[in-house]
């Protein structure tokens, strides 16, 4: 494996890692939002843990535009039904189906059936299969927005390659723009299809299909991209624990704007992450800790949270178990189903 792919799968493994801390935020509604632990594990929660969605979306741009051509779109897309779709409908219908059985036994679960709909079939096709309303296993709806984006793929890369730069970058003001000419409508499709998102995506791919090496870019102007991007990430986080709600627009330009932040740290992240053990059994369970997490992670937190007294460090104690405890379930739970039903399993590992 050349420098290049060690590097992307470091940043990607480390993205998927984490998506767990970002939603280790879930420990919030157990303890009061007050306090400097409150304030540490909220930054973690809820400033750096989402630049791992814009960093993404621009790897999965590059990624699919790389060495693209029109004759190869019938590969690519299937590749993503079998590495996105399939995932994406086998874990959302085994969250229905946990749902029901158990929400006889926990009350949790009978409240999210009754709040989900989940007690019709419209409202368990809903949840597995729509192409707007959030998925019931949460941190799906990335998965989805980036098949979609993909079916586009030949769209995209004709006016990447008809329009002069200056055209394309009037498409992306015009993305950014709309979101402050219809502020509420950007708002409503910040779990679907945020215009930050389809930018990111738009600048992997132009940048993949004029082969311009933005690792290298980011390499060399390392310190004042990591710079622009820490800046971006804290002022976006102050904004919003300090203002009130982002505004859609700011939104979505701050988030633009840290994508460089874990390509100038790559090099360090891919040390830390070359260790054998972490090859060997964490970074084939990479996607499954992704998808899981929203499941191993939260049963974890929601048995242990309400026994713990109120006291300082609960919320740490809390966000370690979702965090510390819940990947490594994730990865036990993902060599169990190798061992078991390995065919299975690749159904819900994006390895078809």
């Amino acid at each position: 494996m050349d420098s290049r792919s060690q590097t992307i799968d470091a940043v990607r493994l480390f993205c998927n890692l984490l998506v767990v801390l970002l939603h280790a935020s879930a420990a919030f509604q157990y303890v009061p939002r007050q306090g400097v632990e409150y304030g540490v594990w909220s930054f973690l929660c809820g400033g750096l843990a989402p630049v791992l969605l814009p960093t993404l979306f621009f790897l999965s741009g590059y990624l699919l535009f790389r060495n693209y051509t029109n004759a190869v779109y019938g590969r690519k897309i299937w590749s993503r039904v079998k590495r996105l779709a399939v995932p994406y409908l086998a874990w959302n219908a085994l969250f229905v189906a946990v749902y029901l059985v158990f929400s006889a036994v926990v009350p949790r679960l009978a409240i999210r059936v009754n709040q989900f709909g989940l007690d019709t079939l419209a409202g368990c096709v809903e949840k597995v299969a729509s192409l707007t309303v959030h998925p019931i296993d949460g941190p799906l709806w990335f998965v989805r927005t980036l098949f979609v984006f993909a079916l586009f793929a030949s769209v995209l890369v004709w006016l990447f390659r008809k329009l002069p730069v200056w055209a394309v970058g009037g498409l992306v003001v015009l993305l950014i723009g709309g979101t402050a000419l219809f502020p509420q409508q950007a708002e409503a499709m910040r779990m679907t299809y945020p215009a930050y998102a389809l930018v990111a995506f738009m600048a992997g791919g132009y940048a993949a299909t004029y082969s311009f090496d933005v690792f290298a870019f980011f390499r060399r102007f390392r310190w004042p991209c990591l710079v622009v991007s820490l800046a971006a990430m804290v002022g976006r986080f102050a904004f919003q624990e300090y203002s009130g709600p982002v505004h859609p627009t700011v939104q979505t330009v701050l988030l633009l704007l840290t994508i460089p932040l874990f390509w100038t740290v790559a090099e360090p992240l891919t040390r830390l992450l070359s260790a054998r053990w972490i090859q060997t059994w964490v970074m084939p369970a990479s996607f499954f800790i992704y998808a899981g997490h929203f499941l191993f992670a939260s049963t974890l937190l929601h048995l242990v949270a309400p026994h713990l007294p109120f006291t300082h460090g609960k919320l740490t104690v809390l966000c370690l178990i979702f965090v510390g405890l819940g990947i490594p379930v994730c990865v036990l739970a993902y060599w169990i189903g190798r061992r078991i039903a390995p065919r299975l399993i690749k159904i819900f590992d994006a390895t078809l």
